[in-house]
């Protein structure tokens, strides 16, 4: 008489289904979400310049918006964009309208790989 062994064979599929219907509910919840470190439309618009690096370092705005960036800590930086500049700040806040859809990249002159994307996108 030939023994098989089907309590491990189901319980190894039952792991298998439960498994995949948690990897399938994270990838709805997920689906459609921000990038780390971006903000959408309605989260408002300022960005932080902190130590080195700019918070959030993608913004994502409806054309007509005005982005204000915002000095912390007493560290120089300047805000550099192709059609914007703040000059040096160690405090204080710069902002621009951002009229026109598209992508705009910026960065700071003093520190090389500061930098970040303000999206705009038509209201």
């Amino acid at each position: 008489m030939q023994h098989t062994d089907r309590g491990k064979d189901r319980s190894a599929y039952g792991g298998l289904s439960a498994l995949g219907l948690v990897l399938a509910l994270t990838a709805c919840t997920s689906a459609g979400a921000a990038p780390p470190n971006a903000s959408t439309p309605t989260e408002g618009s300022t960005i932080v310049l902190e130590a080195t690096s700019f918070q959030p370092a993608e913004m994502h705005v409806e054309s007509g918006a005005t982005v204000t960036w915002q000095w912390a800590g007493s560290v120089a930086h300047d805000v550099t964009g192709p059609d914007f500049a703040s000059g040096i700040q160690t405090d204080g806040t710069f902002t621009y309208t951002f009229n026109q859809p598209g992508a705009y990249d910026y960065w700071c002159n003093l520190h090389p790989g500061m930098k970040g994307t303000v999206t705009v996108v038509s209201s």
